[in-house]
């Protein structure tokens, strides 16, 4: 109970861009959390791809930068029971496209103990990574074909 009053002051405390992105972030993340496990990925992206042609980008775009939409999506993630690194990204890659910067949804996998796949997702930015950063990257294998957000 009172880790719960301390999250909700420490939200109000936050200047109201912040608070906004935070909302969008819980928004997103849970939805998202939803549908990951009875969509496909595809399905998912393509909505989500749709959903942004019809926003209004260009005059949210100069509200807010790359670093506090990625800690939004970072801050509620922690937060959400199930959160996985493809839940986080393609969180990330949708909110950062809704504010006009483009961003690059990574996915790669690798071979395990010889017989089993592990997979991670992550986002790029003009080739930088921002987002699910691990030691071991380049030992994923990128799969090709993940534009459609």
């Amino acid at each position: 109970m009172i880790k719960s009053i301390h999250i909700v002051r420490r939200y109000f405390s936050f200047p109201a861009r912040r608070r906004k992105l935070l909302r969008q972030s819980l928004l997103v993340c849970g939805t998202l959390r939803v549908l990951l496990g009875r969509l496909s990925l595809k399905t998912i992206l393509t909505f989500l791809a749709d959903r942004q042609k019809n926003s209004v980008r260009a005059t949210q775009a100069k509200e807010v930068d790359k670093d506090e939409i990625l800690w939004s999506v970072r801050a509620v993630s922690r937060r959400l029971p199930g959160t996985t690194c493809l839940l986080r990204a393609i969180a990330a890659k949708y909110l950062l496209e809704l504010y006009g910067i483009e961003s690059r949804l990574c996915i790669g996998v690798r071979k395990e103990d010889g017989t089993s796949l592990s997979a991670h997702a992550w986002i790029t930015i003009e080739s930088e990574i921002v987002l699910g950063r691990v030691e071991d990257l380049d030992k994923y294998t990128p799969l090709p074909g993940l534009d459609l957000l």
